[in-house]
């Protein structure tokens, strides 16, 4: 903090704590996942966890690694412009035909297309 005022790295960093506490969770990842998929309670964050828990581990590592790039500095990210759009869909869909586990099918099924968008583009570098 400079003069009262954070840098960019600094205040991503301090909403991204802030949005981990409110949903009571350990990994920045999850709390991400948790804005993209717009989960509303700490109950749900931890349905989000253990369904992303249980993707292949290839799927978890590169969304891990794509979702903590920040694109501050030399940082390169990438952003998924339609993905949280994306995430709705399939989590209203999924609400309507198995509303008790709509959270886990949507990780289960958005995910690792994620995942594999973010590998292609990153192959393209």
């Amino acid at each position: 903090m400079v003069n009262g005022k954070c840098g960019p790295k600094e205040a991503y960093e301090d909403y991204l704590t802030k949005t981990m506490d409110f949903y009571k969770v350990s990994s920045p990842v999850i709390a991400k996942l948790c804005n993209l998929v717009r989960v509303s309670t700490s109950e749900e964050a931890d349905e989000l966890r253990v369904a992303f828990d249980k993707l292949v581990l290839a799927t978890k590592s590169n969304l891990e690694k794509e979702l903590m790039a920040t694109g501050i500095g030399n940082d390169t990210a990438i952003l998924m412009y339609y993905a949280p759009a994306t995430f709705q869909n399939a989590l209203s869909y999924y609400k309507k035909v198995e509303p008790e586990t709509a959270i886990a099918k949507t990780i289960q099924k958005v995910a690792p297309v994620m995942s594999h968008i973010y590998k292609h583009i990153r192959a393209m570098e």
